[in-house]
């Protein structure tokens, strides 16, 4: 008897797999969890054979959850999500890290039966992967996006201080082949930037989603800040993660915050671009300590820039939005 965890957010989705492999006389489903936090929990206290996890979740979402999952070599995942289309670059990623199945989850509830047989024979098959082999490939994937001394990989923060919003909309639709995790600082308020998430999501080439705490900084994944929000960069043995800081807790400014810490987290592997509004009082700490650890800084060329970027030259270019792509994919390709 196969005895399976279902882990996803949504209680109908719950409701619906576990119809779906109750006929079957190999597969019971012993308990049910709706984040990874609650997953995780609930691996180490029922010991299942299989879980079916989404990628989407509050609290914490897949992607840090199956990380956690296969490094402890805890159980064999099927991967049951919207995101989990075999052309997404989250799902070459998981793939790369050892997951042993991935299925579209249908949008339309009416299409779940069309899926049945297929998650049951995944959810069969990946009762028979070898856990041992399945941690050394995710170490292995996992140790590669370094560069061998213990740094990670690459990593893009947009800093959008200013109301204007078409020349990051520009920047990011010319950056369609970038891959490294992407990380936008805006100081929109709520209702204005659930519009505008919304447009990044049409014109962006990767995965888009508001920062939730703990979401893990992954290739082909934006993180844009939640308003009235400041976000912190933590660096972990392979990853990094955002922390999520309320503006008026926080002991410095939003952008300060966000550059420090990346600067501190990446190093050398972080660019960071500038649009118009950044000011005299938040962001010149931090460009000035991202230029220390040796980052990448580039300017937009219609920021009034203000007198310490130039009497410092903080900047290692100020150009127009096509040249700032051209720059940007240059450094992380």
């Amino acid at each position: 008897m196969i005895r399976l965890l279902i882990i996803d957010d949504s209680f109908f989705v719950r409701q619906v797999v576990k119809k779906m492999v109750s006929d079957d006389p190999e597969i019971e489903v012993i308990g049910e969890a709706c984040d990874g936090k609650e997953g995780i929990a609930k691996i180490r206290e029922l010991k299942p054979d299989v879980i079916t996890l989404d990628l989407v979740m509050p609290v914490q979402d897949g992607i840090m959850t199956i990380e956690e999952v296969i490094a402890e070599s805890l159980t064999p995942c099927v991967i049951f999500s919207s995101l989990s289309s075999p052309m997404t670059e989250i799902s070459k990623s998981l793939y790369d890290m050892g997951l042993f199945h991935l299925l579209k989850k249908p949008t339309d509830p009416e299409q779940f039966s069309a899926v049945r047989k297929e998650l049951i024979s995944n959810i069969k098959s990946a009762a028979k992967t070898d856990l041992t082999k399945l941690n050394k490939n995710y170490r292995s994937a996992v140790s590669s996006g370094g560069d061998g001394s213990g740094h990670l990989g690459k990593l893009l923060i947009i800093a959008c201080p200013g109301p204007k919003l078409s020349y990051p909309e520009e920047f990011i639709s010319c950056i369609s082949t970038v891959k490294c995790p992407i990380i936008v600082q805006h100081f929109l308020q709520a209702q204005i930037a659930e519009a505008w998430i919304r447009v990044l999501k049409k014109i962006s080439h990767v995965s888009v989603k508001f920062a939730e705490d703990g979401d893990l900084l992954i290739p082909s994944r934006m993180l844009v800040s939640p308003s009235a929000k400041a976000l912190e960069v933590a660096r972990f043995e392979h990853n990094g993660a955002i922390q999520l800081i309320d503006v008026d807790k926080s002991s410095k400014p939003r952008l300060d915050t966000l550059f420090i810490s990346a600067a501190h987290a990446y190093r050398e592997k972080t660019v960071l671009v500038v649009f118009p509004g950044l000011g005299q009082n938040d962001g010149i700490e931090g460009i000035k300590t991202m230029r220390q650890m040796g980052c990448k800084v580039f300017i937009h060329n219609e920021q009034l820039i203000v007198s310490k970027i130039i009497d410092n030259t903080l900047a290692n270019k100020i150009l127009p939005t096509e040249k700032l792509a051209e720059e940007v994919l240059a450094f992380v390709n």
